[in-house]
């Protein structure tokens, strides 16, 4: 449900602003202009009539109209006449999320962290709630696997008819190779699940020295029981990888960043912080500098979407953060953001932001003007 283009006419009375999303990359939106051309309004009407709230911001800010264009062709428009605004839905979507990170670094919107405008609580509070949110999912990713592995007796039966009609010797099955190599990549994937405290770490030592003692009769025999069981151990992983790959993505980005902490976690007691010189010694959340604490804000929001399309309105996202943390800023929101469901639309006059991404910046210049030349 991503938005292909935004126009409006006559903003502010004067105004008229064509804003279109690179077809290559509809992910991200960049909103640049001169402090006066619009940039806030623009992003404040966005969250507003998307809602579909005849907002004060709509009520107050002149215009003639604002239409929103769909990726599927539909649209959304509004208009104003006087101080009537009346909002028409042309097919326009209505099942999504929408997240707007406010110049004064609040959040409005719906969210697994947040609700509607207000207080957006510490940042050690949100840390918490993150936490909890990963905790949930991992039990229903858990709960997915368990019903995938749930077929492991049936998998067993069918295995030992499977060696009493001989089929196994027809296909020239070789059971301890097939057991040794299940194992080992179990074995791999299993230690960066088990790092997160998202799995038992998986007692591999005790069946391979089972299994290297075992004749070829008792492995053919073992062939029926153990591999069912290493399948089901399979199935687990499967279903707790994305969630696995969201933990360490946000994880390893946000130490990226940092100089002298470092952020660990493990699901049997949440997210840590420490100075790298004093790892035993944790660190309150709440002692980050401002734009640590900002920076943390944006990316526990993008780590949270749903499965729903979720749209990111920013507006200057590169306040209380240094030339280094701006120039990586945007590539992290991508990166975290990746196979998820979500498109940013930012507000900036930061050129560090627009440096990688030229082509997806649409600036805010007057139509007439650029028509004159």
């Amino acid at each position: 449900m991503k938005i292909k283009s935004i126009h409006v006419e006559k903003l502010f009375g004067y105004y008229d602003y064509t804003l279109d999303v690179n077809e290559n990359l509809p992910e991200l939106l960049i909103l640049f202009g001169d402090n006066g051309a619009g940039k806030t309004t623009i992003l404040k009407m966005l969250y507003d009539v998307l809602k579909r709230e005849k907002s004060d911001t709509l009520k107050k800010t002149p215009f003639n109209y604002f239409e929103i264009f769909f990726e599927d062709k539909s649209i959304l428009k509004t208009f104003k006449h006087s101080t009537t605004i009346d909002i028409r839905d042309f097919n326009s979507p209505t099942q999504y999320t929408i997240i707007f990170l406010t110049e004064n670094r609040k959040i409005w919107g719906k969210s697994s962290l947040y609700h509607s405008k207000g207080d957006n609580g510490t940042i050690s509070q949100l840390a918490q709630t993150l936490y909890q949110y990963l905790k949930q999912k991992q039990i229903r990713f858990s709960q997915t696997g368990e019903s995938s592995s749930q077929g492991i007796y049936k998998a067993i039966i069918a295995q030992m008819q499977a060696a009493t009609n001989g089929s196994d010797t027809e296909n020239h099955i070789n059971y301890k190779a097939e057991i040794t190599e299940k194992i080992k990549n179990l074995e791999e994937r299993s230690e960066k699940f088990s790092k997160y405290g998202l799995i038992t770490p998986f007692n591999i030592g005790e069946i391979n020295s089972m299994v290297s003692m075992f004749s070829e009769e008792q492995m053919k025999i073992a062939y029926s029981t153990i591999m069912p069981y290493l399948d089901s151990q399979s199935a687990q992983l499967d279903a707790l990888s994305s969630l696995q790959q969201d933990i360490h993505t946000f994880v390893t980005t946000v130490n990226s960043y940092f100089f002298d902490k470092k952020m660990t976690f493990h699901l049997s007691k949440g997210f840590s912080l420490h100075y790298t010189h004093e790892p035993y010694t944790e660190l309150p959340f709440d002692t980050l500098s401002s734009g640590e604490k900002h920076f943390l804000r944006l990316l526990c929001n993008i780590l949270m979407v749903s499965d729903e399309f979720t749209l990111f309105l920013i507006d200057e996202p590169e306040i209380s953060l240094d030339v280094e943390w701006r120039r990586k800023l945007l590539k992290t929101f991508l990166t975290l953001g990746k196979n998820k469901n979500l498109q940013f639309i930012i507000a900036t006059h930061s050129l560090e932001l627009l440096a990688s991404y030229r082509e997806n910046i649409a600036q805010l210049k007057h139509q007439s003007a650029v028509t004159n030349g």
